[in-house]
């Protein structure tokens, strides 16, 4: 299945006819097979440290955590701090600042009333429909139950952008049990590994933060921040029949786990580049530290990722997500900026801080060649 997230032309309307895109050429990944649970080594390189640039402004939140484009102008975002309604924001690329429209995704997520963050981490089409995703992750340093984390909906988007409205949306929460499960089938190290442990994600403890269609109709990569896999890779779960179990309520049918070495990092996003191959952008499997962005052949590629980019940062922010423009020439960064203190001297995502002080960054940066 083509991941068409970011090939989206101006004033195409959401849904089937904005998936089908003739007037691109851009070749979408190879079909995948089942992969088999292999290390691949990280490429050496000459990455570059991205150039200062003048990063672009919007409000309303502060915790961007995933995005991706509506059409050429538009760009949809998630939150991973909307504390009760869960909303994804539409914003317009030409005029940077507040929201021009919201999707209210709180009844499809329909998070546990005891607990409604969900946490999103990420979000990628899928097929004609979207797919969006928890953190699946404990809450706080103790590491809680938050039983509203584990979602992950399928929807279509009906209307023309900006104006869209969420539909049809299918949920599964049971992710963790019964990739838990399909583990314990697999030869040692991935037999005994343990996927939620008992922990806060900083510490360790679980956390999805990456979400990409893949070339195979109906399958799904599932990329985990932490913990990591054996010999400190990043760990990809493909979840191979991902619309049959979200539509049908399938038995899950996951394939081997690919691990990859970028660094002793985990995943914050994975996207298509527009190319026939993948972005990953990647971070430390807990606080702060750096980040970087890597290109990647896919699944059935064969080659390791190659780190393409080292991507400056500032305290108390984090790059969280990769939204690729329509020529596949140039993308995006967006920064989760919760931490940061205000010009008051509050935290972002602090309640007592009005939305019009809330605001995240959107860094543009080239793309390599090749």
């Amino acid at each position: 299945m083509t991941k068409s997230l970011l090939l989206i032309v101006a004033g195409s309307t959401i849904g089937t006819a904005a998936v089908a895109l003739p007037s691109l050429s851009l070749v979408p990944p190879a079909p995948a097979a089942t992969p088999a649970a292999a290390t691949a080594p990280a490429t050496t390189s000459t990455a570059s440290t991205a150039p200062p640039a003048a990063d672009v402004v919007f409000t309303d939140m502060c915790d961007a955590s995933a995005g991706l484009l509506l059409d050429a102008n538009h760009m949809v975002v998630a939150n991973d701090e909307d504390p009760i309604d869960t909303k994804l924001r539409v914003y317009d690329l030409r005029t940077p600042g507040a929201p021009v429209a919201t999707i209210d995704a709180t009844k499809a997520l329909a998070p546990e009333s005891a607990d409604a963050e969900v946490d999103l981490e990420g979000l990628t089409r899928f097929g004609s429909r979207f797919a969006l995703i928890g953190s699946h992750s404990l809450k706080g340093d103790d590491g809680k139950a938050a039983p509203s984390r584990r979602r992950l909906i399928a929807f279509e988007l009906t209307g023309t952008a900006p104006s869209v409205t969420l539909a049809k949306p299918v949920r599964y929460a049971k992710l963790v049990d019964d990739a838990q499960a399909f583990l314990t089938t697999q030869p040692e190290p991935m037999k005994s590994f343990v996927l939620d442990k008992p922990l806060g994600a900083k510490f360790g403890g679980l956390s999805i933060e990456a979400l990409s269609a893949d070339a195979t109709a109906g399958e799904l990569l599932i990329g985990l921040r932490s913990p990591l896999g054996p010999d400190s890779t990043a760990m990809i779960l493909p979840l191979t029949n991902a619309a049959a179990v979200l539509d049908t309520n399938a038995k899950p049918a996951f394939a081997a786990p690919i691990l990859l070495s970028l660094g002793k990092q985990g995943l914050r996003d994975l996207v298509s580049d527009g190319r026939g191959g993948y972005l990953i952008l990647s971070g430390e499997p807990g606080e702060g530290g750096t980040f970087a962005l890597w290109s990647w052949a896919g699944p059935t590629g064969g080659a390791p990722p190659k780190k393409v980019l080292a991507i400056a940062n500032v305290p108390d922010t984090s790059a969280e997500a990769v939204v690729v423009a329509p020529d596949a020439k140039s993308a995006w960064i967006l920064f989760d900026e919760g931490e940061r203190k205000t010009a008051s001297g509050k935290k972002c995502k602090g309640d007592s801080v009005p939305p019009s002080g809330k605001s995240f960054r959107a860094r543009r940066i080239d793309l390599p060649a090749s």
